[in-house]
């Protein structure tokens, strides 16, 4: 299984990068720019030990990547859509952008599609698997290597196979994964990110997660 994050240079993209290569996982950086791919994926080997790691720019990462991680600005979302879904046949996208408000990234901006996910969903069309999921996982913690990952996480989705690749690659990263459902739950999952950095800033933290009990 190989693990494409476009958006790789960002910070959750990163994150999310540095730990699939740190726990044995194939991964390639996408990016607009080949050469800020390149230089990602170079400190992702130095820090994680890892050689599977390559970076390339967005269309050339996708076409090689069985997962494929949308992992850019929200407000970049569609262009960059726009440009690999050509290349998205037979993939799983998952979508990890979240609708913030401009000027106020405690608040939750709901597009008309209802979610971020579920216009992604719209716009490469029903042929391609999406998947919502890693909205309340802190991308300082994944970045940070010398702190475990503790915590669970929510995603959903329309496709069931689809979802338990993506469960699955949560697993890799020793997050405790569950599927919340059907795509349009990704409305709920979205709107989580406001609140856990509304509650960072409040109890000045930087790696405030989620926990089920009763589970």
């Amino acid at each position: 299984m190989k693990y494409t994050i476009v958006g790789g240079t960002g910070d959750l993209g990163f994150g999310l990068a540095l730990r699939l290569a740190y726990n044995g996982c194939s991964v390639v950086i996408g990016s607009r720019s080949k050469e800020k791919a390149e230089l990602a994926a170079n400190e992702i080997k130095e820090k994680a030990g890892a050689k599977d790691v390559s970076g390339m720019v967005n269309t050339e990462a996708v076409k090689i990547g069985d997962v494929i991680v949308l992992s850019v600005p929200s407000s970049a979302r569609e262009n960059t859509l726009d440009t690999i879904k050509p290349y998205l046949s037979g993939k799983i996208l998952l979508d990890v952008t979240v609708p913030l408000t401009p000027g106020n990234i405690t608040k939750y901006n709901q597009p008309e599609a209802g979610s971020n996910a579920e216009e992604t969903q719209s716009i490469v069309g029903e042929g391609i698997k999406v998947v919502a999921g890693f909205h309340t996982v802190s991308a300082v913690l994944l970045s940070n290597l010398n702190k475990d990952m503790n915590g669970d996480m929510l995603i959903a989705g329309d496709d069931a196979k689809a979802k338990e690749v993506v469960l699955d690659m949560a697993k890799k990263i020793d997050l405790r994964p569950f599927d919340a459902g059907p795509l349009y739950q990704a409305r709920t999952l979205e709107g989580l990110t406001p609140i856990i950095i509304s509650l960072n800033k409040k109890y000045k933290k930087r790696h405030i997660g989620i926990k089920l009990t009763g589970i």
